[in-house]
């Protein structure tokens, strides 16, 4: 297992790679590149604009 940063997106990749050296990794590829092509923040990603939800209470 390796972590690496997508400097694009902000965000750490799991890499998983099994013995024949396929590797893995979280999110997938496919959401990589969806990430990628929409513009849009990953789940989770800190919001860069606007003001802050007031907390519950």
């Amino acid at each position: 297992m390796s972590l690496r940063l997508d400097p694009a997106l902000g965000l750490v990749v799991i890499e998983f790679r099994d013995q024949a050296g396929h590797v893995e990794s979280l999110p997938t590829q496919r959401e990589l590149e969806a990430y990628r092509r929409g513009g849009a923040a990953p789940p989770g990603a800190p919001d860069t604009g606007g003001m802050a939800a007031p907390a519950p209470g």
